[in-house]
C-alpha cells in the first residue's frame, strides 16, 4: 500500500467528522495521516467559532449549497478564508440556490424534513433537494482536488 495517496471524504454529519479527523495528525508510530479530504455540507458553526485553533494538516476541500438550511454555508465560508488566510490548505466551493443532499442521485426533488430539529431555523425542518448541475461540478471537483493532492490521477 503506498501511504502517499490515503484521503477522506465524509458527508454532512461524517462531513463534521472529517473536518475534525484531517486536524488530529496520526503519532509517527500509525502513519502520516491523510493525504488529502473533502467534505460535503459539513457544519461549521463551532468550528468557525475556534478558527484559530482550526488547522487541517492536509489539503482539505468542502463543498456546500449556498441555500443549505441544515448546515449553512456562511460559517464554512468564515472558517475557510480564515484559515486560507494563515496559508493553511482549505479551500471551498459553493452551489448557489443549492441545498443539503444536493449531490445525492436518490432524490427526486426538495424534501422539507420536520424531523431534523437543528438547522438555521430549529424547530421549522431543513430541505434537501438534488441538485445534478452541482452534482455533476462537484464530481470534477473531487476529482480534480484529490487528482492534484494525491499527485495521481483518480481513475486507473
Amino acid at each position: 500500500m503506498d501511504s502517499s495517496h490515503i484521503a477522506l471524504l465524509g458527508w454532512s454529519h461524517g462531513a463534521g467528522v472529517t473536518l475534525e479527523a484531517i486536524t488530529h495528525r496520526p503519532a509517527p508510530a500509525i502513519g502520516s495521516g491523510f493525504n488529502a479530504a473533502v467534505a460535503f455540507y459539513p457544519g461549521c458553526t463551532s468550528r468557525n467559532k475556534k478558527a484559530d485553533s482550526f488547522h487541517p494538516y492536509a489539503p482539505l476541500l468542502l463543498l456546500i449549497g449556498e441555500a443549505d438550511d441544515w448546515t449553512p454555508a456562511a460559517p464554512c465560508k468564515t472558517l475557510v478564508a480564515s484559515v486560507a488566510a494563515r496559508g493553511e490548505p482549505m479551500q471551498i466551493v459553493t452551489y448557489a440556490d443549492t441545498f443539503h443532499d444536493f449531490d445525492s442521485p436518490a432524490l427526486t426533488g426538495p424534501r422539507l424534513r420536520k424531523d431534523v430539529p437543528n438547522g438555521v431555523t430549529p424547530g421549522a425542518g431543513v430541505t434537501t433537494a438534488p441538485n445534478p448541475v452541482a452534482r455533476e461540478d462537484a464530481k470534477q471537483h473531487v476529482e480534480a482536488f484529490f487528482g492534484s493532492s494525491l499527485n495521481t490521477s483518480v481513475h486507473p
